[in-house]
């Protein structure tokens, strides 16, 4: 806290006196300076010396962090080699907040730790894969149109989906398009984890076999009752039945187990067509990863580019922590001028002595060392 306190106090002195205009890039005494080594290379940054200029600018990331930053780079080109950027991550910026508060709230601290990727891997989580199965034969032409009950849709013949945990019952529906014609079959499901109360069944007719009909349900209950909608009932886990006349039918199976009812129904038309919108399911255990979001704030991130590769204080590597490692120790910080664009900035001189990783090869590293080590950024009015 003293140390927050201490730097207020001189950035406010500095407020009284802070230059209006940035200065021309080549004139002047170097302001904002990298001495140290970077790989196989020492390297001298200056700005305003070999065209070497320091651009400051902040940007908010995916996770809603103000990130300010300053790089060194050609003062012709600003995407050109030599590449060396610094960023410091804010925490979700308040608006309303005063200079000073803004400063503290970036640069409050004096170790600046590395950042990780915006995802880190939480618990395994089990759910169920329902996968829905339209009983009728695909064709280009036909339109598929599932109701899952729980605001979602799809247009797949043959759709998977997984239910938010506590789901409980939902009204599926299929509406099937062939041929010109329209037809739809909704039926009610127990999508609650791990359901014991879900039945359904497959049918299977001959026509040559005085149009018989036969029906086969899932396991799990202890009574099966059939009404196959042409005047015959049956019992059974397996049953069939004849239709003797034309028409089109609903049959209806309820199965009884000790705790629920489970009603499923299909259709079926005498002559027998495949145009209706029958379908059934199966359901599977799917273990989920779940991604958390990962809050970095005050991580500190060095790039360089050299070459045509890109290395970062990071290792581009989603799921492990690399959050605990210094990058970076401040150990000055003052108010500077304005930047180009009328940002306010502030400069941040400290030490680095760290490592820098090729984003496309987490394997090769480089080292980064510098003591002498002055660099800019902008930040919200």
């Amino acid at each position: 806290m003293k140390g927050i306190l201490y730097l207020l106090i001189s950035f406010f002195l500095l407020v009284a006196c802070k230059k209006k205009e940035l200065p021309l890039p080549n004139t002047g005494d170097p302001v904002f300076l990298f001495n140290g080594i970077i790989g196989d290379d020492t390297l001298n940054f200056q700005s305003g010396v070999n065209h070497i200029y320091m651009y400051t600018d902040f940007y908010k990331d995916n996770q809603s962090l103000t990130t300010v930053r300053g790089y060194f780079g050609s003062d012709t080109c600003t995407n050109c080699e030599p590449y060396l950027s610094f960023e410091v991550k804010d925490a979700a910026q308040t608006s309303g907040l005063s200079l000073s508060q803004s400063i503290a709230l970036i640069f409050g601290k004096t170790v600046f730790t590395s950042y990780s990727l915006d995802t880190v891997f939480g618990a395994p989580t089990t759910v169920e894969t329902f996968n829905f199965n339209s009983n009728t034969p695909y064709a280009p032409q036909n339109q598929y149109l599932w109701n899952f009950g729980d605001g979602t849709s799809s247009t797949l013949p043959n759709p998977t989906h997984i239910y938010p945990v506590g789901s409980g019952n939902q009204v599926v529906s299929l509406k099937l398009t062939k041929n010109g014609m329209v037809d739809s079959l909704k039926n009610t499901i127990d999508a609650s984890l791990n359901s014991t109360c879900r039945v359904n069944f497959v049918m299977n007719f001959d026509s040559f076999f005085n149009n018989r009909l036969v029906v086969s349900a899932s396991n799990g209950f202890n009574n099966y009752n059939w009404n196959f909608g042409n005047g015959t009932v049956g019992v059974g886990q397996v049953d069939s039945t004849n239709f003797n006349s034309n028409g089109n039918y609903l049959v209806t199976l309820s199965a009884i187990n000790a705790t629920c009812t489970s009603v499923f129904t299909k259709k079926i038309n005498i002559p027998y067509n495949d145009n209706n919108a029958n379908w059934d399911y199966t359901v599977t255990d799917t273990t989920l990863i779940n991604h958390q979001p990962r809050v970095n704030a005050s991580a500190f991130t060095i790039t360089w580019r050299k070459g045509g590769k890109t290395y970062c204080s990071y290792k581009n590597i989603k799921g492990i922590d690399q959050s605990n490692r210094p990058i970076f120790t401040l150990t000055k910080i003052a108010m500077y001028s304005k930047n180009e664009k009328g940002n306010n900035t502030v400069k941040a001189s400290g030490v680095v002595d760290t490592y820098l990783y090729d984003i496309s090869n987490p394997s090769d590293s480089i080292k980064i060392k510098s003591n002498i080590l002055t660099f800019g950024v902008a930040y919200p009015n």
